[in-house]
């Protein structure tokens, strides 16, 4: 079954290709760059949005909504590498939720930051903003971070 990256992507075959080892974040680029979209259009900026939806769902794909999910607690915690399960699981950690988003379709360990600034500078930096607005409940309120304060 395939997630909701992969099918916001399959919308625009036959003329892009999805490559599901890149970054989500690069391929919608690449995208953009295929259609001919320049960034201030309606129809980059309507796209973008349904995209960031995508990623929202993608992570709700992955790990779920119920903050109350043992399986979905368990699922965040190997993809951070956190063993054995803390009782305050993400308390303390930072991470970019594209990347986490991402990781566990690619199964790669996911990258962890020391801080909130650390976090920041690479979020802003490699340009994987998560849709705050839409990442309001479930297991992605726990790991929210002020990335533009």
């Amino acid at each position: 079954m395939p997630g909701p990256l992969q099918t916001f992507f399959e919308r625009f075959q036959p003329q892009f290709q999805y490559n599901a080892l890149q970054s989500a974040t690069s391929e919608f680029q690449r995208l953009a760059q295929v259609e001919g979209w320049n960034t201030n259009s309606q129809q980059y900026r309507t796209t973008q949005r349904q995209f960031k939806d995508a990623l929202v769902d993608q992570f709700n794909f992955n790990y779920g909504k119920d903050e109350n999910s043992l399986t979905g607690w368990q699922a965040l915690c190997e993809a951070l590498g956190v063993e054995p399960i803390p009782e305050s699981i993400v308390k303390g950690t930072h991470v970019n939720l594209v990347d986490l988003t991402e990781g566990r379709k690619n199964g790669q360990n996911v990258k962890t930051f020391n801080s909130i600034r650390a976090l920041k500078r690479y979020t802003l930096r490699e340009e994987k903003v998560f849709p705050k607005k839409r990442a309001k409940g479930g297991l992605l309120k726990h790991l929210l971070r002020p990335i533009f304060t």
